[in-house]
C-alpha cells in the first residue's frame, strides 16, 4: 500500500498539517479562555470596588436610623 514515494510524502504532510491544526485550534480556545477568566475576574473586582462603599453608606445610614424593613420567616412561593 505505502510503496510509492509520493503516497509516503502526501500521507507524511497531511499528518503534519492536520497536527499544526489541532495544536494551533487549542492554543487558541486556551489563550481564549485565559482571556475570557481574567476580564470576568476584572469586571467582578471593578464592580465590588465601585458598589462597596455605596452600600456601606446606605447600611450605615438605615442602621442610624433603624429603619430596616423586618421581612417574614417564611415566604411562600406558589406558582398558580
Amino acid at each position: 500500500m505505502l510503496h510509492s514515494l509520493k503516497i509516503k510524502l502526501i500521507l507524511s504532510i497531511s499528518v503534519l498539517i492536520i497536527f499544526l491544526f489541532a495544536v494551533t485550534g487549542f492554543l487558541i480556545v486556551d489563550e481564549k479562555e485565559r482571556e475570557l477568566t481574567r476580564d470576568v475576574y476584572v469586571t467582578a473586582r471593578s464592580f465590588a470596588e465601585l458598589s462597596t462603599g455605596k452600600i456601606i453608606d446606605l447600611y450605615d445610614s438605615l442602621l442610624k436610623e433603624n429603619s430596616f424593613v423586618i421581612l417574614p420567616l417564611r415566604i411562600s412561593f406558589s406558582p398558580f
